[in-house]
């Protein structure tokens, strides 16, 4: 199986971002990590090896991006700053040459 591991700096998030990439064709889906996870959770879960047989085939992509909860969840921000910083990573993902 196709396994990628991406690490670049974000300039709209101001820090250094981790991604995983399994497969190599087929319907990109977008795994983002539980609460307090990191972008290899579903790795070490065990789900990407349940789906080990359709990543295989071609019929799904990966993409599982590194989560920002502990600083998009802070009770200290405003809804506009912690809607802000919720956005950020799909801004972040798009312009990436990775998602293309």
């Amino acid at each position: 199986m196709n396994r990628e591991y991406l690490r670049w700096y974000s300039q709209r998030l101001h820090r250094v971002m981790e991604m995983l990439v399994f497969g190599h064709a087929g319907a990109k889906v977008l795994v983002f990590p539980t609460r307090d996870g990191r972008f290899f959770e579903y790795e070490q879960l065990g789900l990407v090896a349940s789906l080990a047989d359709k990543i295989e085939a071609g019929q799904l992509q990966l993409y599982c991006i590194e989560g920002l909860a502990t600083e998009t969840s802070m009770p200290s921000t405003t809804i506009r700053q912690s809607a802000s910083a919720a956005i950020a990573p799909w801004r972040n993902i798009s312009s990436t040459k990775c998602c293309r």
